[in-house]
């Protein structure tokens, strides 16, 4: 049986521990992802891929993961994870 997180908010430690680890949860996602990113980045600049990947492919590389942060930072809500 499935439960969802507004019913299963109850049953870890009360409802305020519950809040705080899903602020935490979403906070930690937040900064996994810019992490990624960052790192995605840095694989640009390793002599290897520079060698063997054409500068198209570079600059790709390069965009992408930036573009994706904005678009998924432009859906964060921060109300959800800092209060109210």
């Amino acid at each position: 049986m499935l439960i969802g997180f507004e019913t299963s908010r109850d049953y870890i430690l009360g409802d305020s521990f519950g809040r705080k680890l899903w602020k935490f949860h979403r906070a930690s996602g937040y900064l996994l992802i810019f992490l990624m990113t960052i790192t995605v980045l840095t694989v640009t600049k390793a002599d290897w891929v520079v060698m063997v990947s054409s500068k198209w492919s570079i600059w790709v590389l390069s965009i992408s993961p930036i573009v994706a942060l904005i678009g998924l930072l432009s859906l964060a809500n921060p109300k959800k994870v800092f209060g109210r």
